[in-house]
Formats: structure tokens, sequence, C-alpha cells
């Protein structure tokens, strides 16, 4: 925002530039108090804070040497660090960036991230009308701060879309990438750029269109709003219609799609049709000997699955489960059967033979369901 400022009013004159400096000056004194505020004014020791003493002290390989170095000496004085959970909070993002950890897109797994997993992310999860409308209120905002002569209101007009713009170049040069969740703040951005292309498209002077545009921004909204009401309840899992009919073949990872969501939906389909044991490669972080399963086991790497098997779509496409690593393409084998049923918007339940003889049929099912 700072910088659409310096542009827009380059060659406006020494007073109003001042003027300017003394108000960003001001803010970056008010932004940490306004940090710590955030923090409910925490005051703790460091080692409290980080869980680190002098006795476990890690290498902190992750940070430059001056960060070390002054991390190692607070850690030993142990004075008293005002939010010194946003100063633990940033530290851990920027061990996991460094980590390189595996990130998921379009079917691939991949140590570290890409640069357009983000772009991705919004273009995949984000309601087309909105994508739509937004992209009418990116080239009308452009056009009209071109055409109008006061330079407050093109700078106003332009700050959203700068914004926006930010916000996603940075994400380009984050490698760990665990879901749309950690970028948010890009959605009401979107959705005010959105509003100016709607109220640019009713606006239009020329009565030959007006009509026609009129009707298509109606069109949309209703679209939007039929979205809203078909995302419910699984408002995780919504995807629009780029992702295709399988979206975990886009996006798994995160809590983009799959996390443990249908659970409780998979312990109630498993009471109707009254299975009593059942392998289960279900991602959650819940306790599913207090989630109403019936008895059930981990997939085991050393054998082929067989029998009653609930997967969801993160360990299906990643071989991430509850407390397993299993090879990827352990599940694999599954896409040659039919689900008996689809739980909820991510888990899939199956039934294969311990002797697979042609198509399976599960004990008591109808084979064409």
């Amino acid at each position: 925002m700072t910088i659409v400022w310096l542009v827009n009013s380059k060659g406006k004159g020494d007073l109003l530039l001042r003027k300017r400096l003394l108000q960003l000056a001001a803010i970056a004194l008010l932004l940490p108090l306004m940090i710590w505020a955030g923090y409910f004014f925490s005051l703790r020791h460091a080692q409290a804070v980080t869980g680190i003493a002098p006795s476990n002290m890690p290498s902190l390989q992750h940070f430059p040497g001056t960060v070390r170095s002054l991390a190692r000496e607070l850690i030993l004085r142990n004075p008293r660090v005002p939010a010194g959970e946003f100063f633990e909070g940033v530290a851990i993002a920027w061990v996991l960036n460094k980590d390189q950890s595996e990130s998921y897109l379009l079917g691939h797994t991949k140590a570290g991230g890409r640069w357009y997993f983000f772009l991705l992310a919004i273009a995949v999860k984000s309601p087309i009308p909105l994508l739509l409308l937004a992209g009418i209120g990116f080239c009308a905002t452009g056009s009209y701060a071109r055409q109008v002569t006061d330079d407050r209101v093109r700078w106003i007009l332009l700050l959203p879309p700068a914004a926006l713009a930010a916000v996603l170049l940075v994400t380009m040069h984050v490698s760990y990438q665990a879901g749309l969740r950690h970028i948010l703040v890009a959605l009401p951005l979107l959705a005010v750029i959105a509003g100016v292309g709607s109220s640019q498209l009713f606006q239009l002077s020329h009565r030959t269109w007006r009509l026609a545009l009129s009707t298509l921004v109606v069109a949309l909204l209703l679209w939007q709003g039929a979205e809203s009401i078909r995302a419910q309840p699984d408002f995780l899992a919504y995807f629009n219609e780029f992702a295709g009919s399988d979206p975990s073949a886009v996006l798994v990872t995160g809590c983009d799609l799959d996390c443990g969501q249908d659970l409780n939906r998979l312990a109630a389909e498993l009471r109707a049709r009254h299975i009593d044991d059942v392998e289960l490669a279900v991602f959650t972080s819940a306790d599913t000997d207090r989630s109403g399963l019936p008895h059930h086991e981990l997939p085991d790497p050393a054998r082929r699955p067989h029998g009653w098997i609930a997967v969801s779509a993160r360990p299906r496409r990643t071989g991430t489960g509850i407390r397993e690593i299993l090879p990827p393409d352990y599940f694999a084998c599954l896409e040659a059967y039919r689900p008996v049923a689809n739980v909820g918007k991510t888990i899939r339940l199956y039934y294969v033979p311990a002797t697979d003889s042609g198509s399976p049929r599960p004990p008591g099912t109808d084979s064409t369901r």
C-alpha cells in the first residue's frame, strides 16, 4: 500500500511527502503495540515460551548467524519477552519453510513447494462466480484508476488489488504448503475486488448493454448464493467445478479437503451396516477408540489390504494416515474396486475379499449399489 501511494504521489510536493512519512512513522510505533495487544500483553520468560532450556539447547541451524546468537543469548539470560508467542510462531514458520517438507499438488508429491500452489488453491477452492466478478473488478479498477483525476480516489481504488498481489507474491517463495487457510486474508480482498466489478457493471452508462450486464451480475450473485448452499455442511471439502469429480487429485493435504471431519459419519455408516471389523486408514487427530467405531486395525504395509476398508482421501493419495506412513501407492489396488459407500466427502468404504476372484461382492450387500 505504501509503494502504491509513493508511485501515485510522485512529484506532488515535499509537504505531502513529509505528512505521509510522519504517518508511516506513527504506524511503525503503533504496530508493535497492536501485535502485543493481540497476545493480551503477555510477558513471559523466554524459556517458558520456547520450551528450551540451556540443557537442551538445539543447534538452531536453520536461522542466520546473528539470529542464532541472539536466540542463544535470550535462552541463557531468560528475560521476560513481550508477545513471545508471536516470535515463537515466526520461528516455527521459518523452520517449516526451511525444512523443505513434502507438498502435494495435482496428484504428485515433492519436497518443497511450488510457486503457483496458492494461486491454484484459490482457483479451485473459490466459487467460480466470485472469480469471474473479481476478474471484472481487476479490469474495471485499472480502467477507472487511469481515468479518475482525484489522486486520493485513485490511490484508494488501487489498494485492494495491491494488497492481494502482495500476499500472493510472498506466497510464491513459501515452500511449506499445507493449505489455503494460510492465506485466508486473500479471500476478503478478492471479495472487495469482486464488489468493485459488480458495481462497475451496474453503473455502465451504455443503455444498450446496461440491462444485459445487470442481468449478468444478478445471475452471478445468485450462482454465488447457490454455491454457498451447495457447500453446506461440508465447507472444508468445498471445491468448484474446475477441480473435477475427484478434488483429491488436485489438493488433499492441510485441511483443504480431508481433515478427519467425516469420522462420525463413518461410525454411523458402519453401525448401520452391522460391520464389526474394519481396516481404518483415515486422516484424523481424534481418538478412534472413543469415536463409536467398531473394532479396527491400522493397515499393515507388509500385506495387501482386504476385508472392510475405510480410507479417506489423504491416505489414499499420499499414504499418510492416523499414525502410520504407508507407501504412496499402497491403496492403488483399490482402484479396481467400486466403493461400497462414499461417506461424506472424504471417506470411501470398500470390501476386498481375502482371495480375489473377479468383481468383489461384500457379504449381505447389493453388488449394484
